[in-house]
């Protein structure tokens, strides 16, 4: 659900009229799926790792996917798969499955999805890196490796950065979809 949702071949309103005329069983799957997109994840490692964040107070205040600008510019830096705003901190779920491969001009996605972590910190926003492995097999490593980082970045100087929350990037720099 999540992956039909993010490529954008079904939108929401379909996927939801859908179910709605449909008399088939087993729909709980879909409907976690749809929940988890208007969460904001974008694929089942992200929904996992935002729903272990959001059980924990010191957590609790991850953003899912909102699109990281420099605000004199405009320029994007990314949007990272998560992002807490206080301590400045970026998290990026990096799985080889959704990043593999050659894109339309030859390039190696994985390579591109692992170096474009550069761009936040020449932001100045520390990245937390970790794989979906280390969330379905060890999620307790994987939330104290960001919560080591957020601790770490507390109270430090923030970096200008503008956060605009939302699946839509056209209004980006309209200052109402400042944080």
């Amino acid at each position: 659900t999540l992956a039909v949702l993010q490529r954008g071949l079904v939108t929401l309103d379909e996927l939801d009229a859908e179910i709605v005329t449909s008399r088939r069983n087993a729909l709980a799957d879909v409907r976690e799926g749809i929940g988890d997109f208007r969460a904001g994840a974008w694929s089942l490692p992200e929904a996992v790792l935002i729903e272990r964040c959001r059980r924990r107070a010191d957590l609790a205040h991850i953003v899912p996917n909102p699109l990281l600008l420099v605000p004199r510019t405009g320029e994007t830096i990314g949007r990272p798969d998560g992002f807490f705003e206080p301590e400045c901190v970026a998290v990026q779920v990096h799985s080889r499955a959704h990043h593999d491969g050659w894109d339309s001009r030859g390039r190696d996605q994985w390579q591109r999805t692992v170096e474009h972590d550069n761009a936040y910190a020449r932001a100045g926003i520390p990245v937390v890196a970790i794989t979906p492995t280390t969330i379905q097999r060890d999620p307790k490593r994987a939330l104290a490796m960001i919560s080591d980082v957020l601790a770490a970045n507390r109270g430090r100087p923030r970096p200008s950065v503008q956060v605009v929350i939302g699946r839509d990037t056209a209004s980006a720099l309209d200052p109402a979809c400042r944080w």
